[in-house]
């Protein structure tokens, strides 16, 4: 079987670097990708199962692929990005600014997979349930040759990245903390379940419509952002 990870269309929240909630919208750009991705997963795959996070970025992604595509969508509430809890709603600079001290170090390379937003979800609990909604999908439909397309965030695109390249999962994936808006990314499950990733956060789809990404991290401080 294979597996296409797919990633919503821009938002506001990723223009401004702000700090995403649930409702975050796609921006007229956003949709413009989302026509693009869609046209392009129709002509390049044959779609059997098509799932979809239920935040509203990723549902109306999802939506524009399955107008295209005729499919009809499952809402998979696993899939959605880490929950920011109080923070949600703020710039990220506001956010370094208030928060000195953990923007110091909350960055993706060194921050502990324990540690979580106040009133929201740590890494840990991101990997749990992504990689139980992950495995259900995997057992389902393994060994049958289907293409099973997930449109998600970049958080859970980039532990599942982690988990199937065999990186340790007690820091956050920030090798892969890039993932492109309206990008593709393509595991092969071979019969043992064993997922690898044969193309990762692919845009060319995207023509002049591809925007570069505003990483949803917390940037440093100084230096060169991600």
């Amino acid at each position: 079987m294979r597996i296409l990870l797919i990633r919503h269309g821009q938002t506001q929240g990723n223009i401004d670097a702000r700090i995403q909630g649930p409702d975050d919208e796609l921006t007229d750009l956003g949709r413009e990708q989302a026509q693009l991705l869609a046209a392009h997963v129709a002509a390049t795959y044959k779609i059997d199962h098509l799932v979809s996070s239920a935040l509203s970025r990723a549902r109306e992604t999802a939506e524009i692929i399955a107008s295209r595509t005729g499919h009809e969508i499952s809402l998979e509430p696993r899939f959605a990005e880490i929950h920011n809890g109080t923070a949600i709603g703020m710039l990220w600079s506001d956010w370094r600014l208030a928060n000195p001290e953990l923007a110091a170090v909350w960055s993706w390379d060194v921050r502990h997979a324990d540690a979580a937003w106040g009133g929201g979800e740590s890494g840990r609990d991101v990997c749990r349930r992504v990689f139980a909604a992950w495995d259900e999908i995997v057992q389902a439909h393994n060994g049958s040759g289907r293409t099973v397309a997930i449109v998600s965030h970049g958080g859970p695109i980039a532990w599942l990245a982690a988990r199937l390249n065999g990186d340790s999962l007690d820091v956050w994936p920030g090798p892969y903390g890039d993932v492109a808006n309206c990008s593709v990314t393509e595991v092969a499950i071979a019969a043992n379940g064993i997922g690898t990733i044969e193309r990762w956060n692919t845009t060319d789809h995207l023509g002049s419509s591809y925007a570069p990404h505003i990483s949803p991290v917390i940037p440093p401080v100084t230096g060169k952002a991600r």
